[in-house]
This record gives C-alpha cells, structure tokens and sequence, in this order.
C-alpha cells in the first residue's frame, strides 16, 4: 500500500511539476508572441512613414534626376538604424539605392533582402503622375535582440514564482490528497477482506468528504446487498424447496417437455393419473401417452410458440392400462440455461366433463320449462348476446332472436322514444347496480314496451344474475293495469254513489259503508262498522216483515222493499231499500250489499207534484168559470154605466149603482185572484215602494176592522223596493188581515201587529227555501194574539179549500191564493204558531228587493171617460147580452157602431162596410171563427185595419199566439168605461 501511495505521490508531485513547466513555456510562448507582432507592428508603421515621408522629399529631385540629392536624402534618413537600405526607382529603373555603409545599382542584388525585412513602398507624386517610388528596408534585427533580453529577465521571474508554486502545490497535496487516499485505501482494503466494522474519519467538505461518505454508504449497501444475497439465496433454495413440493404435491399433473416432446421431469400426480413410475415416464415421450394430437402436430405447436406465451388445450391422455380419460391442459414456452422446455399442467376434467354433460341436460330442460312459463323471459349474456328467450316472449312482443341478437337491439325497439329510452336506460342501469352492490333480486319496474306490432304495453321487469348472465322477467301489466283501473272505477263509484251502501258478512254484520250512508244516518265509519244494521231500525217495520226479507235473502234472492228508518239523530227518513247476496265463483253467498236510497225528496216531489196537480184541476176549472162569469160581469158594469149615466140626476140612485159597480169589480178581482193562484192570469209587475204600499193597504184595511182591536204598524227600512202586482200584493196583504181579524175574535185584548224590516238571506236560509237566492229581502211579518194553529194545521193551511174555519166563514182558497202569489213574486212565506190561548200565529213574508228608483205611478185622469168623434167600430162578441150592451155604451160615447155575433160574420161585415169601419174591436173565443183567426183573415185584404180585443178568459191563455202589438191592445172583461174609451182612443190615434 506505501508503495502505492508512493507511487501517488509522485505521479502527483511530477504531474504539478509538469502542468506548472507547461504553464511557464505556455506563457513564455504566450509573451513572445505578443511582443513580436506588436514590435512588428512599429516596424511596420515605421516603415509605412520613412515610406511616405521619401517620397515626399524626392520629388524634386527625381523630377530633375539629380542622384547626388536623392542620395543625400538618403543618407539623412540612414541615421536611424533600423532603417537598413532604401532604393529610388525612376521610369521603372533604379534610380539610387543604398545599403547601410554599400551602394547599389543592379536590383537583383537589390530583392534579396526581401525576405529578411520589413519593406514598405510609395510612388513618387508629381501634378497627379507618377514619376517614380521609393522602397524602404527596415531590419528585424534589433527588435529580436530586444525581446530577447525582455523575455530573459521575466523567464527568472517566473521561475521562481513557479517553484514556490510548486512547493505549495505539493504540502497541500500531501496533506489533503495523499492522506485521505491513505484512510480511503485502508478502509478500502478493510472492505475487501469483509471487515465493515471500521468507517473513514474524514471531515472534510471537499470531494474527499464526499468520496469517504460515498464509500462509507456504499459499505452499508454492501453490506445489506449481501445481507439480502444470502437472504435471496436462502428464499431461493426454500423455493426451489417448495416448488418441488408443490410440484410433487400439485393436484395437476406436470410435465417438464423439451422441444422433442420427451419428459424432462414430472410430479408424482403425474405418475399417478397414468399409471407410471417417474423413472419410466422421464424415458417416455408425449407420443406414448397423447391421443388426440400428433407428435407433429405438437411439435409445430411448440415451435409457434413465444417465451412466456401459455396456451390452453383439452385432449385425452392414455394410461398405462390402455384406458383414456379427458384431460385440460395448460402449456408455456419457458428457457432454463440456454434450452427451451414446455411446462405442461394437466388436469383430469372427467367429472368436470360429466357436469357439463349433465348441465347440458339441465339446460335442455330448463329450456323446455321456460318455453312452458306463462311469463316472458330473456336470458342475456355477459357480452350482451341475447341467448334464449322463451316462446311467450315472442307471442307477448312479437320480437325474435334475430330481431334482437343482442341487448342493444332491445332498446331502441322497445323504447323508440329517445329521452323515454334515455330515462329506461338510467333506472335500470341503477336497479341493477343496487341489485349487484345488496345480492338480491333486481327490483320490478314498470316501463312502457313497444311491441313488434307497435302496440304499446305496461310491462313490469325484473331479474336475477345469474353469475355474471342476467335472467329477466317482463310481466305484461296491462291487463291487470286496466283491471285495477276499473276496481278504482267501481271504488270510486261505490265511494261517491248518492245512495247509501252498506256491505255485511252472512252474520249481517257491517263490514263497509260508503260516505253516502253517513251523510244519509248520521252514522260514520267508526260507528257503525261492526254493527248490525237494526241500528238503523225504526219500528215502523214489523218483525213478519223483516222475516220475509231474510227469508228471500237466504234463498239467494235479490229482496226489494219501501222501509222507514231511523237516523242516529232519532229521526225517520222513508228509503228504498235493495238488499243483494254476493256471490264468489262457485256459486256461494258470501256477503250482503245493501243499497239504500232516501226517498225523503222523492216524496217531497210528490207532495209538489200533487199539489201542482190540485192546482191544476182549480186552473182548469177557475178557467172554465172565468169566461162566462167576466162576460156575465162585462154585461152587468156595462148596464151599470148605462143606468149611472141616466141617474146621473138622482144622486141616491147613482150611489147605490156606484156601489154595486164597485162589487162587480171586486167579484172580478177575485176571478184574477184565482187566475193568478192557479197561475193562469197574468201579473202586472212594476218596481213599487214596498213601505209606501203597505202604508196604503193598512190604512184601507184599518176602515174595516172592528174599534177593539189594537192594530199596531213597525217600518224600519222606507227605502227597500221591489218588483211586484200591485193587486196582487193588495190581495194577499188583506187575506192576511182578514185571517188575523178571525184569529183574534175571541181574544179578550184582540192585537195585530205588522211590520217591516230588511232581511238578508244566507245560505243556512236558502237551504230551507228552495229556489230562493242569497241577498236582501223585505220581510212583511203579520201577527197576532189569536189563538194559534197546531203542528198538523200547519201543514196543510196551503193547500186548496183547507180551512180551520166554520162553514160559511172560508172557502179555503185565501192562503192557497196567498202563497201562490208570493211565489209569482219570487219569495217565500213561513208560518210561526202553536195551538193555545194568546200563542198567537205569525205569518212572514219574504220578497225579494231591487235597486231600481222607478215606481209605480198611478196614470193621470185613469177615471176619465174619453168621447169619440163619430168614428165607426164593429163589435164582435158571441154573447148577446154583452154584444147589445157593448153597442149602446159605444154609441153613448159618440161612435158609429156595427155588429157581429162571431168571426165569420164580422169578416164578411167587414168586407161589406170596410171603407167605413175604423176600428174592430174582437172577443177572442167565439164559435165558428175566433177574434185572432178573424182579424188575420181581415188583414190579408187589409193589412192596415185597426182592431183590439175584449176577453172573458185570462190573457195567460189568450195572448199567447199574438205579437206584441196586438198584447198591448187587449182588454180584459169586465172592465171600466174609462179604461175601454182611453184604449180605443189610443188605438184609433195609434
């Protein structure tokens, strides 16, 4: 090791000897240069100026070629003594020349020179020509000397600057370099013979540091990567350990085949399976134990095979007994030292083999089964192809397998709708992912499935993996969707049917009602399920009658009946009762289904029909009545005018026939009253002020009522307005008076009080008037201290020709009159009495107000008798009394008159007298020809004729086929003078 450090140290000392050597001629070279182009240099600037300034001064001289000047100038310039020769040319000869101390005049003597100096040449100038030159030499000479001697001195200089260099360079060397290398060779050699236990106690940061630290590392790894070697090593030979075990202890059998086909090696299953020793099968080759491939065939395989490529195969081995079994074999390209071998495992699949075939089997009848299922179903790869589907799913969508070879045929036949498709594709993705992640059954979804046929059918799939196959179950819901459908149908039927159902067990006891039934009973669910439906019995029934019900029910048959039951109120309420069994399939009963309608309205109904039928046999026969009793009446006030007009002297006499007019016309206004209760006159409606009225009515009505009894009049609201019949509301307000008057008869202090106030009608009182509207009424209220009505009176004290009164004192028709002409006007009336002494009776009316201000006004001069001007009018009335009366009342009041008993004859009057009539004034119902049908029959030769009518009927009746023109010229029998002179005067001035 000295010897090598030695050695190092040296190589170093000499190599810092050299490098500094070299640094010291390098740089020698280096300064010589430098000196020598830049003395070069002066010379040559030198030169150039000695040129110049030459031939400047030789002009003249050469120009009058007079050599003995040039050469004196020469020789001025030759005390410098650097410049060695100088040499004048004239017309391209020498002219003169000079060496330093000889003379020249040939040139070859002259170019010698050339190559030893620094030359420098310039023409002689003379007005723009030249007339010669002149070449300077300038010697080198001198300026080596000088660098010579410069280069000398810094050379010692140097010198010594280099060997004290050297002599640092070597201390430093020997103590850094030298000895680090010693530590470093020492642990080095400590390294190399194994010893890792000492390390390098360097501290330096240089290089040396870093290369102790670095060796330093590098025994650790060293160490480790030994550690790891003989750990490697050891693993390894206890994996060569365990391969040979595993091989040897393997399930497969193994092979080890070089590329010949001969065994190399093999495990003992190996041995086993074929019936071999080892020792005979490593002499053996796959020829004597392969079956299904050739040894060629195996060779070729072999050789196309890469390193590290593995191939699968099946075959069958033969043993050494003669038998075969299958086998599966895997087989790779392995290289161990320089020679390629195959690897063979070998894997006896026998009963794999037999699970196959009886898979297969299973399969088949798997197949057969699902063919046989009554739901669709579809049986999907892993890859998506679609391997089986069963014959209803083809009868269910109409798709086959080559319809939808795979999954993604599915799709967008199934569901051609993309954002729909879109949606299917993302539920079902997330059924099966929650499916795979929980190891259950895939939910069912309902989808909508367009078929081959392009119906379309709610279908509900599901599925099952089947490891990684997908079984899926598509149940056609569409028929059972409409199925449930209708159940929700009849549901809702049952659940919202205006009649009452009840549902019970044979037992009979309820086990479903529908609101109805509450809304009927009062019963809720709560209540009344789990009960028997005797809570609803009344009592009204008797237990035959309930007998012969359950006797038919048990018989099977539908029972049908009128029952009354009772409400959970306590009241009863008549029903129409139907009571059914229902039946299941087989025919037997299992449950009652009651269905009960109230009959509470329907016998409300009745009543109304039933009283409008009462009112219309009174119509029919106050009708019948009307015509001969108002022409009766027509020939009495017509007589009666008469007679007043020749009393008209006779003061007495003319007030009693004043009198007996005024009953006539009563006796009429009774006749309008009962046209108007039986609804066939015609109400006059006008807007009134219903305080104003009844303010007037009172005060007529005081006039006939007795001294003693207290009559007692309240208006709260003298504003309200309605629309109404004067006449009408006077009849009905005096028939309400008069029964009161009656009530209080036998009253020790008789009272009557009438009222009137403002009432609004809410819904809890329209609920109990039918046909009345929210809003204000006027409610006329008459009261009194009589001696009342009972419940039952109460009832009945509308209806026509009732009556609480002794004979003679009613006829029954008042309140009936009453009460249709407070529905003409769109109220209502209520009674309040109870039977006792002083409990009195109270009678409300309730008409409904407008807010129109215009009143009814009475007509300016209605009592005035209007005279005619000579005019002529054809009378035409069936009834000869009232046609001779009508006939001297005309003529009295200055008309022309001419008659005619029905209305043929007056068409046939009127033809004959037709420039002479004005007016005809026509009876509506007569014999052979009517007033309307004769006044058409007029007007088709006439149109502009003039003509009114008189009639005994109501106008309800009598109007009905006219125009409005001709409605508002009819007059009603009996009637004033005044009123039948105004109207023909209107109509004659019309």
């Amino acid at each position: 090791m000295n010897q090598l450090i030695s050695s190092i140290k040296s190589k170093i000392i000499l190599a810092v000897i050299l490098i500094v050597s070299a640094g010291f001629v390098a740089y020698e070279a280096y300064e010589f240069t430098e000196m020598k182009q830049a003395a070069t240099a002066e010379l040559h600037e030198l030169a150039d100026r000695t040129a110049v300034r030459l031939a400047e001064s030789m002009v003249l001289p050469v120009w009058e070629i007079d050599k003995q000047w040039v050469a004196s100038i020469i020789e001025s310039d030759m005390q410098d003594k650097q410049l060695f020769a100088v040499i004048v040319y004239a017309d391209g000869e020498l002219f003169e020349g000079r060496e330093r101390d000889n003379r020249w005049q040939s040139t070859p003597s002259v170019n010698q020179f050339d190559r030893d100096y620094i030359t420098a040449s310039r023409e002689i100038m003379r007005d723009g020509s030249a007339i010669g030159s002149v070449k300077v030499y300038i010697t080198t000479r001198f300026m080596s000397e000088e660098i010579q001697t410069r280069l000398i001195d810094e050379a010692k200089v140097l010198l010594l600057v280099a060997l004290l260099i050297v002599i640092t360079l070597i201390t430093l060397i020997d103590r850094v370099i030298v000895r680090a290398l010693q530590q470093l060779l020492k642990q080095t050699e400590a390294i190399a013979d194994g010893d890792y236990s000492q390390s390098i106690q360097l501290h330096q940061r240089d290089e040396m540091g870093r290369l102790a630290a670095s060796i330093d590392r590098m025994k650790g790894s060293i160490q480790q990567r030994e550690a790891e070697r003989n750990q490697a090593l050891d693993s390894v030979r206890e994996s060569e350990r365990r391969y040979r075990a595993s091989i040897d202890n393997a399930a497969d059998a193994f092979f080890m085949i070089d590329m010949n086909g001969y065994f190399k090696d093999v495990n003992q299953m190996a041995c086993s399976s074929l019936g071999y020793r080892r020792d005979e099968l490593l002499t053996m080759s796959l020829a004597d134990m392969e079956t299904s491939f050739s040894l060629d065939q195996l060779s070729a395989l072999f050789s196309s095979m890469q390193i590290g490529e593995m191939k699968s195969l099946e075959g069958d081995h033969l043993r050494k007994d003669g038998s075969t079994f299958p086998v599966e074999v895997r087989i790779s390209l392995n290289e161990l030292d320089g020679e390629r071998y195959i690897l063979a495992f070998a894997r006896d699949v026998s009963e794999r083999k037999q699970a196959e075939n009886i898979l297969r089997e299973s399969e088949t009848r798997f197949k057969g089964l699902a063919q046989q299922v009554p739901v669709p179903l579809c049986y999907v790869a892993k890859s998506g192809d679609v391997e089986f589907m069963n014959s209803r799913f083809t009868s269910t969508f109409g798709y086959t397998l080559e319809d939808m070879p795979t999954i993604e045929q599915w799709w967008p036949l199934a569901y051609p709708d993309e954002s729909y498709r879109e949606w299917v594709l993302e539920t079902w993705g997330e059924a099966c992912q929650r499916a795979i992640e929980n190891q259950h059954d895939i939910e069912p979804i309902e989808y909508r499935v367009r078929c081959k046929s392009g119906d379309v059918k709610t279908v509900e799939i599901s599925g099952v993996f089947l490891g990684e196959d997908l079984l899926a179950t598509l149940v056609d819901m569409t028929e059972r969707i409409e199925s449930e459908a209708n159940i929700r149908k009849l549901s809702l039927a049952v659940e919202q049917s205006g009649e009452a159902i009840m549902i019970t067990d044979l037992q009979g006891t309820i086990e479903y009602i529908n609101p109805a039934f509450s809304e009927m009973t009062g019963y809720t669910e709560n209540e009344a399920l789990g009960q028997k439906p005797n809570l609803l019995k009344s009592g009204n029934q008797s237990e035959a009658y309930y007998k012969s019900m359950w006797d038919r029910l048990a018989d099977g048959k539908v029972w049908h009946g009128k029952v009354v039951n009772r409400k959970k109120s306590g009241d009863f309420y008549p029903a129409m009762l139907t009571i059914s069994p229902i039946k299941n399939q087989q025919g037997e009963t299992t449950n009652y289904i009651a269905l009960q309608q109230s009959l509470e309205e329907m016998e409300a109904l009745e009543a109304q029909f039933h009283q409008s039928q009462k009112m219309e046999a009174i119509g029919t026969l106050v009708g019948g009545i009307a015509h001969d009793f108002n022409n009766n009446l027509a020939g009495i006030t017509g007589n009666l005018y008469l007679a007043k007009k020749a009393a008209k002297d006779i003061p007495e006499i003319g007030q009693r026939l004043e009198n007996v007019e005024k009953l006539a016309f009563g006796a009429a206004a009774t006749i309008q009253q009962l046209l108007a209760f039986s609804r066939k006159g015609v109400v006059q409606m006008h807007p009134l002020s219903i305080a104003s009225f009844l303010k007037e009515t009172v005060k007529l009505s005081e006039i006939s009522l007795p001294e003693n009894i207290a009559f007692k009049l309240n208006v709260n609201d003298p504003d309200m307005k309605i629309n109404g019949d004067i006449t009408q509301l006077q009849q009905v307000l005096m028939n309400l008076i008069n029964n009161a008057h009656d009530a209080v008869d036998d009253c020790s202090e008789p009272c009557i009080a009438i009222s009137l106030h403002r009432f609004h009608a809410d819904k809890q009182f329209i609920a109990m008037h039918e046909g009345l509207r929210e809003g204000e009424y006027a409610c006329i209220e008459v009261r009194d201290n009589g001696c009342g009505m009972s419940e039952e009176n109460i009832q009945h004290i509308f209806e026509p020709f009732f009556t609480t009164k002794e004979l003679g004192k009613g006829t029954g028709l008042g309140l009936a009159m009453v009460y249709g002409a407070v529905k003409t006007h769109g109220g209502v009336i209520d009674v309040q009495s109870a039977q006792g002494e002083t409990s009195g009776t109270t009678m409300q009316i309730y008409l409904p107000l407008i807010e129109s201000d215009a009143l009814l006004t009475g007509d300016v001069d209605m009592d005035q008798v209007v005279s005619g001007q000579g005019e002529t009018i054809l009378l035409v009335d069936d009834n000869q009394t009232v046609l001779e009366t009508g006939r001297d009342v005309l003529e009295g009041l200055g008309y022309q008159v001419l008659t005619a008993e029905d209305g043929e004859s007056a068409i046939e009057v009127y033809k004959t007298h037709m420039s002479e009539i004005d007016l005809i004034i026509l009876d509506v119902v007569m014999p052979k020809l009517g007033g309307v049908e004769a006044l058409q029959a007029i007007k088709d030769f006439n149109p502009e004729v003039k003509a009114m009518f008189a009639t005994g009927y109501d106008k309800a009746s009598t109007l009905g086929g006219m125009n409005q023109e001709l409605k508002e010229r009819v007059i009603s029998k009996p009637f004033a003078m005044s009123k039948l002179s105004q109207m023909i005067r209107e109509v004659l001035e019309s």
